[in-house]
Formats: structure tokens, sequence, C-alpha cells
């Protein structure tokens, strides 16, 4: 059993030994070598020195037979010894100037007298000069014994100094002299013996070198290759992912240490096979993970898959496998190379997601109100309230469709298409608001839209949640009308006062002229002034009236741009005098700006007097002595334009007893009042709020020292700031 830490240790210390193997045999290589080299020139050196010592023995033995050969026809009378003596006399003289060469060559003469061995010649060594006589049997001087004992050749062997020599002998044939060219094996062998040690120390020396230099060179590759594999085995433990090896020939395995991990189990003690690994598949994957790694090795070549296992603990963990079959050169199957990943987690977390869009998908389709994702206006998402609102089969009807907008009015795309690029934009879009929309027959609907930005797929996108309110737009509508009737209704009292005022005066003036008439011509002036005023009087009375007409008209109007400013002033002149009954005071202050807006005047003009009755009635709720009214009660209309021209306030006070701090939160909820039963429906604040809402504005209500104030802000056209006053 194996792992690849285990195997990376063993696998540096076998780089080493082979390192020093390798140097070890470059020197051994390097110095056989080197000696056979030396040895082949040093056996051709001795080879052509023989020959050269033949051919020297040969030319001398020639010499010294052509003069004995003279010497022998001048003295043939001679006594034979003494003419040997007068022979070797001139062979000395002779060979006295040509008996050496090299170093240590000579030539050596030399003949037997008796049983002794006489040298005829002096020695180039330190010996005496005189003749030398040993015994024949001697072992020193070998080639010469051979000369004399009548051979021809070469041999190496020791000399008369007993040193080692390469010598040519021959026999002359002449008085039992031999002669023989020697030279010591030494200096043969010197410059070779040199040449060797200069080459093994300069051998050694680049070996040496070498080494050094393949260290140098070795030494960061190993710490790379080091460094690799423990960042190897870093990433495998952070990305759960081992890696195996299987021979399918002998059926070992190595496996990464990851691996080990995976599975739960010690390496030193878990045995290597493949069957104990599928041991720890879980019995339900077990066919599955044996079919499919038999399939690759009998054909498929590879694999992917996963399974659980069941570590030794009990644990059950999901695990992913990739795995390649190798084939050797015949095409049959030879070894398995793969990875398994621990993807438990992700497992986990995919289940956990599914589940989640399960719940999501519950959620959206579940809900009763339509909701809608679009980017780009490109829908992406749409739930089946959406399609039952708009009379469409399915959700896929709707996000096939071109746009978004396709659900809208055609009037009201512009618009809304402004607010889809402002919220993606991050910009400050309305959130919520009305519009008309359009079904799938055409029909059009009244929506109220709320959009906000989310992230959706690595962007962002708007979800859009959609409301039908067709049908509490008409009980609005309807509300509003019975609301108006009922203020008619009050204005009736006031309108009475305000109309019999100038018809009485239009009756007075109108019979003072008749008696003028009667009395005499010269009152045609006075006359003309009375008749001026009657016609004063027709126009007011005539302007309450259409007032009253267009108060009470059903029929909704289009948005128009008008001053609210002037507005205020307007509904002080119709109000005035219902306060004035009342004993109310109606204090209205305004500066010399016009606040322009876009919205529908008569419902701003319903607000108004909504609310001014509101503040009629919380002071007269209040208890006091006869109902009278302290003359510190007042109500205040204050309106102003903010520096920029912007945006316009309106402030509506009173001096009556406060907003409760329980009731707040429900003030402008529908239906909500705190009058007695039967004299009020509580959806005068509700429709006040639906309205400023719509046009973009905001409503407070607070309480200050003196009793309730409400405060009304709302957008400016154009954020145009217009000068002219009223």
């Amino acid at each position: 059993m194996r792992t690849y830490t285990s195997k990376l240790g063993k696998w540096k210390i076998r780089v080493r030994r082979r390192l020093l193997l390798l140097v070890l045999l470059m020197i051994v290589v390097s110095i056989s070598t080197a000696g056979s080299s030396i040895w082949v020139l040093y056996q051709a050196v001795i080879n052509e020195q023989r020959e050269l010592l033949v051919e020297r023995v040969d030319n001398q033995a020639k010499i010294v037979q052509t003069i004995f050969q003279i010497q022998l026809d001048h003295d043939r009378k001679d006594n034979l010894h003494s003419r040997n003596d007068s022979n070797l006399d001139r062979l000395f003289t002779t060979y006295m100037t040509n008996t050496e060469f090299g170093s240590t060559g000579e030539f050596v003469l030399a003949q037997v007298r008796g049983k002794d061995l006489v040298f005829l010649l002096p020695h180039r060594f330190p010996v005496n000069h005189e003749n030398v006589e040993s015994p024949f049997v001697a072992t020193i001087s070998e080639p010469v014994r051979r000369a004399l004992d009548g051979l021809t050749g070469t041999l190496t062997g020791q000399d008369y100094r007993g040193a080692t020599v390469l010598a040519a002998y021959r026999a002359l044939g002449i008085d039992n002299i031999g002669i023989v060219a020697k030279i010591d094996i030494a200096e043969i062998r010197a410059p070779f013996i040199a040449t060797a040690q200069t080459g093994a120390f300069y051998g050694i020396a680049v070996i040496i070198c070498g080494v050094v230099v393949f260290l140098l060179i070795s030494n960061p590759l190993l710490a790379n290759l080091d460094k690799s594999y423990t960042n190897l085995a870093d990433a495998q433990r952070i990305a759960k992912l081992g890696s195996w090896e299987r021979n399918l020939i002998t059926n070992t395995n190595k496996r990464s240490d990851e691996v080990y991990r995976i599975y739960g189990v010690n390496p030193e003690t878990f045995g290597d096979t493949y069957d104990d690994f599928l041991s720890l598949v879980h019995p339900d994957d077990y066919e599955l993970v044996t079919q499919t790694h038999a399939s690759a090795i009998s054909g498929g070549g590879q694999y992917s898959m996963g399974f659980r296992i069941i570590r030794p603990n009990g644990l059950e963990r999901y695990v992913q496998s990739h795995a390649k079959v190798l084939r050797d050169g015949d095409g049959n199957p030879a070894q398995m190379i793969g990875t398994v990943q621990d993807i438990t987690y992700r497992k986990q977390y995919d289940e956990a997601l599914k589940n989640g869009e399960l719940r999501f998908r519950a959620l959206v389709d579940g809900s009763s109100q339509g909701m809608l994702v679009h980017r780009n206006l490109e829908l992406m998402l749409a739930n089946k309230a959406l399609a039952d609102m708009f009379g469409y089969d399915s959700t896929s009807e709707i996000t096939e469709l071109a746009s978004s907008l396709e659900l809208l009015s055609p009037d009201e795309q512009v618009r809304v298409k402004e607010y889809y690029e402002q919220r993606m934009r991050g910009g400050d879009a309305p959130n919520n608001y009305d519009c008309k929309g359009r079904k799938k027959d055409g029909t059009e609907i009244w929506l109220n839209i709320r959009s906000y930005r989310i992230p959706w797929d690595g962007g962002w996108a708007i979800c859009s949640n959609y409301f039908d309110i067709t049908d509490a737009r008409s009980l609005r509508n309807q509300a509003e009308q019975q609301a108006r009737l009922q203020a008619l209704g009050d204005l009736t009292t006031g309108a009475a006062h305000e109309l019999n005022q100038p018809l009485n005066i239009v009756r007075m003036a109108a019979e003072s002229s008749m008696e003028l008439l009667h009395v005499t011509d010269k009152n045609g002036e006075i006359i003309r002034k009375k008749l001026e005023r009657i016609s004063e009087q027709t126009v007011r009375a005539s302007a309450i009236i259409d007032r009253m007409r267009d108060f009470s008209n059903i029929a909704p109007k289009e948005n128009v741009v008008f001053d609210l400013v002037e507005l205020v002033h307007d509904t002080e002149d119709l109000m005035k005098n219902e306060l004035h009954e009342s004993g109310i005071p109606l204090v209205v202050v305004s500066g010399d700006g016009a606040g322009y807006i876009d919205g529908n005047r008569m419902q701003f003009e319903h607000i108004l007097i909504n609310m001014i009755k509101n503040a009629r009635e919380a002071i007269l709720s209040e208890p006091r002595p006869q109902n009278e009214v302290p003359e510190a009660h007042k109500i205040t209309v204050k309106i102003d334009t903010s520096p920029t021209g912007s945006s316009v306030k309106l402030t509506i006070s009173d001096t009556g007893p406060g907003i409760d701090k329980d009731m707040k939160s429900r003030i402008f909820d529908p239906f909500f009042t705190t009058r007695e039963v039967g004299k009020g429906m509580g959806m005068g604040l509700a429709i006040t709020y639906g309205v400023i809402r719509k046009n973009g504005g905001t409503i407070e209500v607070n309480n200050s020292s003196n009793g309730a104030v409400f405060t009304i802000t709302l957008p400016c056209v154009n954020n145009k700031r217009t000068t002219a006053g009223k």
C-alpha cells in the first residue's frame, strides 16, 4: 500500500542514490575508457618499440659479424684467444660511440666462457667498465642468456641490473657471443603513466564539476518538484479531490492521501486492493460501481459516475469518480488512472437549492397576486395568478411575449418604461403606482404595481407585483361621489346664505330703482349704479352655483396643470361663510410664488374641503359651555414652494385636541373614523392618501402644541417656479 506522499519521500531517496551511482559510474567509465585508450596506445608503442629493437639488434649484429669476419681473415694465423682479444678491443672502440639510445636503452654484447657469462661491453649504468662475469645460470640477464643459447627474438624480462626491460636478442653464431638491444619498460610506460595521471586528474575534475553543476541544476528542480507535490497535495485536500492508479495486471494500487481522507480510512492499516475499497461502497450503489468499472475495462475506456460510500464510522458521503483505461501495445487493458471527489456538500447544497426552488415555486404559484420578473423588459418569470389576471391560458404565454409592456395600455407604456429605466439605474423611481393594463382580449383593467430591483442570474432584474384594483377603484369612485354628495349637502346651507346676500341686494336695488324712476329723471346716475350692483351680485350668485355644480359632477376629469396656491384661495372663498357661521376663522398664508402641479383639480379641491371640514369638526368636538368657540381657535392653511421650485408644501393645522397616538397608524385606513356612527364613512382621509400618493406626493400627520397638523408635499411640474402671484 503506497500513497503519493510516501512515494515522494522514497523517490527522493532513490534519486539521491541514483545520483551517487551515476557519479561513480561516470568515474568508472571515464577511468575505464581512459585506461583502455592508454593501454591500447601502450601496446602499440610496445610493439613499435619491439620492432625498433629488433631492427637495431639486427643492424648491430651485422656490424659485429662483419668486424669479426674481417678480423678473422687478417689474423687467421694468430692465436684464437689473442685474435678475440684484438677483435674485442676494436669492437669496444666502435661501441663507445653508438651503444646507447633513449634514456635507458643500450646494447649488450656477451660471451659464454666456460660456465660464466661475460659482458664484453661496458654497462651504461653504474658498474665498472671491466668485463663482468656472472654465472650463466643466473636469474637475471634473461635476454642475454637467451641470445647465448642461440635464440633470436624479443621478450620482456630482467636485465643485468634486475630491471624489467623490453629486449630484442640474437645469437651471432661466432664464438658463443650474443647481442641484446634493450630499453627499460619504465621508460616506455612513463609518458603513459603521466598521461593517465593527468587524464585521471582532469577527468575527475570534470566529473566533479559536472556533479556540482548537476546538483546546482537538479536541486532547484527537485525542490520545485517537492513543492509541486506539496502544492498538489494541498490542492487535493482543499478541493477534496484525490487521484489513484490501478495496475490491472498486478492488481496493485497507488492512491493519494486525499483518497484515504475521503474514504475515512488509515492508509497504514487499510487494505490496498480494489475489493477493499469496494467494501465501502453503499449497498444500493454497489452494482452501479462494479458494472461501470467492468464496462470501462472491457471496452468503454473511461467513465464518470457519482455514488455513495459509507465510512467505517458509519458516515455516508457522496463522491464523484472519473477514470480512464490505459492499454498496452497489444491493445489489452494494462492500467487505470482516475480521480475521486467528495461532493457531499455540493449534493446537500443542490438538494437544498432544489427544495428551495420548489418552495419558491409553490409560493409564487400559490400567491393570489400576479408576479413578474423581467430584465430589459424581457419576461423571465410569471406566475399563474398573473396569467389568470390577464386572461392567458398559461404562464408560458406571458413569458413568450416580446416585452412586459404588452401587459399595459398603450398610453401607459412610456411612463412605465421610464420608471423601469430609472429603477435599473438605481434611480428614485416610484415603486408603487396605479396604471391601466390590457388583457389578452384587449380589455383594460386598473392595476396597482409594486416594483423593486432584485439580483437575478448574475445581474439585476425587476420584480413586479400586480394587483387588479378595477373593482376597488370603482368602489372608491363611488365612495368619493357619495362623500362629495354628502359634502354638497353640507355646502348647501352655506351656499344658501351666500346666495341670499346677493339676491337680497338685487331685490333691494331693483325696488329702489323702481321708486327712483317714479320720482324724477334726475336720479338716472343713481339708478345706473344700482343696476351695476345688481349685475355684480348676479355674477357672484352664478359663480357660486357653477362651483356647486362642478363639485357635484360625477364624471371624472382628466389631469390638468393648475396652480395649487390659486386653488387654496378659491377654496377659502367657498368655505369662508360656512366656517364663519361656526365661529371658526380660516387663516390662509401663502407666498408670492405659484405652485403648479399636474393632477385632477376637482379631486384636490375636494381633498382640501374635506380636510378643512375635518379640522372644523375636531375643534367643535371639544366640550365647551353652550357650544361656544373660544377666540383662540382657528384653522390655518399654509402653502409655500421649495427654494428650487421642485415641490410645494401644503399644511393644514387646527387648534383641536389633536390625533390620539394609538390612532395615528390607522388614520389613513379605509372606513376608519373617530366620529359617531352615522356621521362619517371613514373614507375621506383614505381617498386623500391614495390621491396624494398617486400624484407622487406624501402626506403626514403630527400633533403640535395646539392641535393636529397635516402636511402634504407634492412635486411641481417640470421643477418650474412661476412668480405670477395671486
